[in-house]
């Protein structure tokens, strides 16, 4: 019983990627659409910076820079392997 709860579930994710694939392109193709999406990033950016929630390096200590930099490598090389490992299969 439980292999086929796990491709019916495989099989749910699978259509569930593609129709947001399909959603995603149908915004990047429509203009205005891509224009509002713009919009609300530009927003959440200026709205994370009014907060203050993400230091700016200019604001930041040694210290904290260099804490910054170490996690921004640990989550790249992460990513970057996981990539790798998607690729290959």
């Amino acid at each position: 019983m439980a292999p086929r709860k796990d491709a019916a579930k495989e099989e749910i994710l699978q259509r569930k990627g593609e129709a947001e694939r399909k959603r995603y392109q149908k915004m990047i193709n429509d203009p205005r659409k891509t224009e509002e999406r713009r919009e609300k990033e530009r927003l959440k950016c200026l709205e994370i910076n009014e907060k203050g929630t993400r230091k700016l390096v200019n604001n930041m200590t040694l210290r904290e820079h260099r804490d910054a930099k170490k996690k921004r490598k640990e989550h790249c090389t992460k990513y970057c392997n996981k990539n790798k490992v998607l690729l290959t299969h």
